[in-house]
């Protein structure tokens, strides 16, 4: 009788044994062997890129559905210096919409600077005028902007939004 148990308790002990072993090469298989498939794989679970669009704000009636408040698009003027291709052309071009010396904005595009903005709040029709002239480097971004067509009435109730 002792011998059957004897027997028994090695047998339980050589498959516990075994399970341990087979954990050890369980953990040595994924925390060396494929340690850069996990890695990639909790990265795609936790990581993941999302793109937010600067919404307008809403708009603000009063009771007879008068516009109080509302939205408008200006744009910001911007250049890439290492996408432009001619800096005297797109500086000759600018100046006289933008109403800057030519010099000036030559200067900026030959600088250091991997972005550069060349002016910012610009109307609707200016940056829509440089925005048609295509040129390389030189990009057009709109911007909201809030708009109060009746000026300060009712300002203590609403409020106000500028760029400060």
């Amino acid at each position: 009788m002792a011998e059957a148990l004897h027997y028994r308790l090695q047998f339980i002990g050589v498959l516990a044994g075994a399970f341990a072993l087979m954990l050890v090469v369980q953990l040595v298989r994924v925390q060396l062997v494929e340690h850069h498939f996990y890695e990639e794989w909790g990265r795609e679970q936790r990581e993941r890129s999302i793109t937010i669009a600067d919404a307008p704000r809403g708009v603000i009636r009063d009771r007879n559905g008068h516009l109080l408040a509302g939205n408008g698009v200006a744009y910001a003027v911007e250049a890439a210096p290492a996408y432009v291709v001619d800096a005297r052309g797109v500086a000759a071009a600018l100046s006289p919409l933008l109403h800057l010396p030519a010099s000036q904005i030559e200067e900026w595009l030959h600088g250091d600077l991997l972005w550069v903005p060349l002016a910012s709040p610009v109307a609707k029709e200016l940056g829509e005028q440089v925005a048609a002239l295509g040129l390389p480097g030189i990009s057009v971004r709109p911007l909201w902007t809030r708009e109060y067509p009746e000026g300060t009435l009712a300002a203590h109730v609403l409020g106000f939004c500028n760029a400060e």
